[in-house]
């Protein structure tokens, strides 16, 4: 329980969550017992959940949703650069879906691959609004932030949040003129 509370941060539901999990998986296996590095595996999907969550509130235009994603990164550990990276990494994701329906490949198509449902909601949604070349610009903006966190020029909480709001924000105004909002 210390090693998820220091890991998940303080999120009861989550941590409920993991515990039920790691019990299935130790009665799986017949343990009564399981080391740090096996809770570590069987709970580190946890991480990429958050920052999933995070990616898609920013590219969704929700702010209300991006400050709450970013408190609970911060409460699992995850650093300024580890956002930013992800953030970026799903922005690249996004532009390859949108290459893909620029080339005319149909939308269900290029989100089958999405394993949840909600999800893949989500990312239909953004891929509705956010264009190849808007997604191009989003790369640099968090480009920008992960150099500054290198270079150490400002905070590197307020780079990101600066960054990742501005996407939001943008994202907020492109549901809203599709009506997606």
């Amino acid at each position: 329980r210390h090693y998820l509370k220091t890991e998940l941060g303080d999120d009861s539901m989550y941590l409920r969550s993991e515990l039920r999990k790691l019990r299935l998986y130790s009665d799986a296996i017949g343990a009564e017992s399981l080391d740090v590095d096996t809770v570590r595996e069987v709970c580190s999907g946890v991480l990429l959940d958050r920052i999933e969550a995070l990616s898609d509130a920013v590219f969704e235009g929700k702010s209300d949703e991006v400050e709450k994603a970013l408190q609970r990164a911060r409460e699992a550990g995850i650093d300024s650069g580890s956002i930013v990276r992800r953030v970026m990494g799903h922005s690249a994701n996004l532009s390859a879906r949108a290459r893909r329906l620029r080339h005319g490949e149909p939308l269900e198509s290029v989100v089958s691959d999405v394993f949840f449902f909600k999800r893949k909601a989500s990312i239909e949604r953004q891929l509705r609004v956010w264009s190849e070349d808007k997604l191009k610009k989003s790369f640099a903006i968090l480009g920008q932030a992960e150099l500054a966190l290198r270079e150490a020029l400002h905070d590197e909480h307020v780079m990101v949040e600066f960054a990742l709001h501005r996407l939001a924000r943008q994202a907020a105004k492109l549901m809203k003129k599709t009506n997606l909002d």
